[in-house]
């Protein structure tokens, strides 16, 4: 839970703010030419890709993230 708002900034400053349609279990994302669901049962958020396009959009976005990290001792 403690990523999302790092995860949301990422998406936002590589693709804009996205757009949703929630549902009761999931909400849709669009955003990047991608289409996401999102679920977050039990506090455990899930952002899943629903095609190859997608896919690669968040390998991006773990790129981006990881690469702000700073690894210390």
């Amino acid at each position: 839970m403690a990523d999302m708002p790092a995860v949301a900034e990422a998406i936002k400053k590589r693709y804009g703010i996205p757009e949703e349609k929630r549902h009761i279990m999931c909400i849709e994302y669009f955003f990047g030419g991608g289409h996401f669901i999102f679920q977050d049962e039990w506090d455990d958020p899930c952002l899943i890709a629903t095609s190859d396009d997608g896919s690669r959009i968040l390998k991006q976005l773990y790129s981006d993230l990881t690469s702000t990290l700073q690894i210390s001792d």
